[in-house]
């Protein structure tokens, strides 16, 4: 972590000029190391479960890459011209979380980013709830810092884990059908009240065991295939 007392703030005017060194490598070296420390990250799942205790929040996320769009340009109001990316990382907990990146630098960073290969530490992204995705993301503003693979033992966990780890959404589904028992296997009979209050105490890290599987007689009395009930986020 780094632990320098000082800061260097750089405005409109200023000129950086390349200092000529022999060993640019020892330098560059520090780029990895994180601003904060790792400890006070908040885990993925968190942000999923508790967002709406952390809407508008600043947070710290660590997790690898899962994938990057492409750069947007953004047209506004009063002329001004933006570029906008989102990329996707996710961590053990969860299989996704977006963040926006608006600095040029971040987005030009972005470009040397390898899924799966590349763990990235968020500082102070701002948590947001996204109407038009019905879940919440983040956003990096001009207080965010992002270090790229920093030298800690959750790098190297979520490397080892990111190797095999689903990252592709038939990728996921394949994993889960897998892990799914044969249908004349299952012996269990819940009601929809028992499986919410199931799902309930998994999201409160009652039960430890996070997939089950069981028989429900039932009718279905609403389909909400594109995601517009938020309690279908909530429970399922």
């Amino acid at each position: 972590m780094v632990t320098s007392p000082f800061s260097l703030a750089l405005n409109e005017p200023t000129q950086i000029v390349e200092h000529a060194v022999v060993n640019r490598n020892y330098y560059c070296n520090l780029l990895n190391l994180p601003t904060k420390p790792i400890a006070g990250l908040i885990p993925l799942n968190q942000v999923q479960n508790n967002g709406r205790n952390l809407n508008n929040v600043y947070i710290d996320v660590l997790g690898v890459l899962r994938g990057c769009g492409t750069p947007r340009t953004i047209n506004t109001a009063t002329g001004e011209t933006f570029q906008v990316l989102h990329v996707e990382i996710f961590d053990v907990t969860a299989f996704s979380l977006s963040i926006s990146l608006w600095d040029s630098d971040n987005i030009l960073r972005a470009s040397t980013w390898t899924p799966r290969y590349t763990v990235l530490f968020f500082t102070d992204v701002k948590l947001e709830w996204s109407d038009f995705e019905k879940a919440f993301r983040a956003k990096c503003t001009n207080r965010t810092v992002v270090t790229e693979n920093p030298p800690c033992r959750e790098t190297e966990f979520l490397l080892n884990y990111a190797k095999d780890a689903p990252i592709e959404t038939f990728d996921i589904v394949d994993k889960m059908l897998t892990t799914l028992p044969e249908a004349n296997q299952i012996q269990e009979i819940m009601s929809v009240n028992q499986i919410q209050n199931r799902v309930d105490s998994i999201l409160q890290g009652i039960t430890v065991d996070k997939q089950f599987s069981a028989l429900v007689y039932a009718y279905i009395t609403n389909m909400d295939l594109d995601g517009i009930n938020k309690s279908t986020f909530a429970k399922w």
